[in-house]
């Protein structure tokens, strides 16, 4: 008996159908809807690694009103303006209230004005938070303070404010009043201290009452050195800053007259 191999041929592959292509145009495509998150999520992810959400929730905020302040917080950083325009601003760019988690219809100035307020009301012991945080996550020990002050005027008459007044303008204004403002940061950039003083305040004046309250701020004792310009270090600022555990460079407010350098330590004598 004989047995024959037959091959058997599989069937033929069915091609596939071709795929239609549709063009799009770029110019054709719309967005109900479209909005920014690059440099909102940026500050957003930099409030995570702070945790101000979590200090503000132990001061007396409830969570709306510290999404809320964490929201006016990163619009005022991207898009500094008023209360109003800020309003404006969330409403039609960016994602700002979709990262924090506040309701965007409830959005109001008055709720903004509310909310700054508050927050200027725990000034002091927010800045020694951030203070002591930003110490923490970059490792710093605070050695070295920059003082300067700066000052800003307003267009309005601001009859009932108490730290308006008319003053020397850095801007030439002598027409407005102004307020004058003081900042202290480190050599790495971060502020250690903030400060609003009356217009016509002057700048060696208001030293005294920063560098007081500096070492509670920074939870540092080391002795540290504080840079001034000229404007500031006067003969009683600078024993004051002694006085207080602190060095200093400053521009001298006279020429030296009589001075020597010690050649084994090279320490300039007076």
């Amino acid at each position: 008996m004989k047995t024959e191999l037959i091959s058997v041929s599989p069937p033929p592959k069915k091609k596939p159908p071709e795929r239609q292509r549709n063009m799009v145009f770029e110019e054709s495509i719309r967005h109900p809807d479209v909005r920014e998150t690059g440099s909102e999520w940026l500050c957003y992810q930099a409030l995570e690694q702070l945790g101000p959400g979590d200090y503000l929730s132990n001061i007396d905020f409830n969570e709306e009103e510290a999404r809320l302040a964490l929201t006016q917080i990163i619009s005022r950083a991207v898009y500094p303006a008023s209360e109003l325009e800020t309003v404006r601003w969330i409403r039609e760019n960016p994602a700002v209230c979709s990262l924090t988690g506040y309701p965007i219809e409830k959005i109001t100035k008055n709720k903004l004005y509310k909310s700054s307020l508050k927050l200027f009301s725990e000034k002091g012991n927010i800045e020694k938070f951030l203070s002591l945080k930003t110490g923490q996550l970059f490792d710093i020990e605070d050695e070295i303070y920059i003082y300067d002050l700066t000052d800003t005027y307003f267009e309005g008459r601001k009859k009932g404010s108490n730290l308006a007044k008319f003053g020397r303008s850095k801007e030439k204004r002598s027409d407005c009043k102004i307020v004058v403002l003081a900042l202290v940061i480190n050599a790495e950039g971060f502020i250690k201290d903030s400060s609003v003083f009356e217009g016509n305040m002057q700048d060696c004046s208001t030293l005294e009452s920063v560098i007081k309250g500096l070492r509670a701020k920074t939870g540092t004792t080391k002795r540290g050195t504080v840079v001034i310009d000229a404007s500031i270090a006067t003969e009683e600022n600078l024993k004051m800053l002694t006085g207080n555990g602190f060095d200093y460079v400053c521009v001298s407010r006279c020429r030296l007259k009589d001075c020597s350098i010690d050649p084994s330590s090279g320490v300039i004598e007076v």
